[in-house]
């Protein structure tokens, strides 16, 4: 009856440490998402609330991606030839 408690014990213990094993693969696998969402190296910046990513082809188009046109009109002179929309005029650069 004892070997049998402890067996059951034992079982327990090693379900516990597959489940945080699991808990910790999950939690690395959003950080690695969220990173890779949060990455905006081949993109736009944009100034607004939540920093949304504009795609690279996107921008210098002389449309507004960015919600509201944020952060845009500071960046018209990163565009080479290309344009920013501000207040509705186009922004040559």
């Amino acid at each position: 009856m004892m070997m049998m408690m402890i067996i059951i014990i034992i079982i327990i213990i090693i379900i516990i440490i597959i489940i945080i094993i699991i808990i910790i693969i999950i939690i690395i696998i959003i950080n690695i998402i969220t990173a890779e969402m949060d990455d905006c190296s081949d993109g736009f910046q944009c100034a607004d609330v939540v920093d949304t990513c504009i795609a690279e082809i996107l921008t210098c188009d002389g449309v507004v991606d960015c919600p509201g046109g944020v952060g845009e009109d500071e960046a018209a002179d990163i565009c080479q030839g290309g344009m920013f929309l501000q207040d509705s005029d186009y922004l040559a650069s």
